[in-house]
């Protein structure tokens, strides 16, 4: 009798539909063997269901890729047209694309990939894309004037608002990327 107790509250203990209750009913001394059991299976289960493997460091690496080329072009074509107007332009385009990377890998379903997106780019990580896109642009020398005489052009003749808009569409669509 105590067998077919042990035996059925194993049983109940392998299948997670009905718990602990019948386990109640388990001799005291099949309590440890069991109680490891389901802690086992509890935790398989649970790092099976939170597990995302190598996809969240594949779309934070992707998300960080995809702003990092935005960050060089934005550089690129602020060092091409030099003015007040321009680096206040390049600056809230950083500002933007810095505020969203943070965004997307700061969404707590990222995890440990994620924060390391933020860390690792953030004012002195290990990337630091502070240095390297944004300081730059703070501390140019400016050209002569206030951006109007050069029409506020940007990269191949592009008004640098047309630029921002269509870092804010890129952003946007990655954004939606997330499930």
């Amino acid at each position: 009798m105590a067998n077919e107790s042990i035996s059925q509250g194993v049983a109940v203990a392998g299948s997670a539909a009905v718990g602990i209750v019948p386990l109640l009913s388990t001799a005291a001394w099949a309590v440890p063997v069991v109680g490891a059991a389901v802690a086992a299976v509890t935790l398989a289960v649970t790092l099976l269901l939170n597990r995302k493997g190598g996809q969240q460091r594949i779309q934070t690496s992707n998300w960080a890729n995809d702003a990092e080329r935005l960050l060089q072009d934005n550089l690129a074509a602020f060092e091409r047209n030099k003015t007040a107007a321009s680096q206040a332009a390049a600056l809230a385009n950083f500002d933007r694309v810095w505020g969203e990377l943070v965004r997307l890998c700061g969404n707590p379903a990222e995890g440990r990939p994620g924060q390391a997106c933020i860390n690792d780019r953030r004012a002195g990580g290990k990337f630091d894309w502070f240095a390297a896109y944004r300081t730059p642009i703070e501390r140019a020398s400016l050209a002569s004037g206030d951006g109007v005489t050069t029409g506020g052009v940007g990269v191949g003749g592009v008004p640098w608002w047309v630029i921002g808009m269509g870092l804010g569409g890129v952003l946007l669509l990655a954004s939606g990327d997330q499930s």
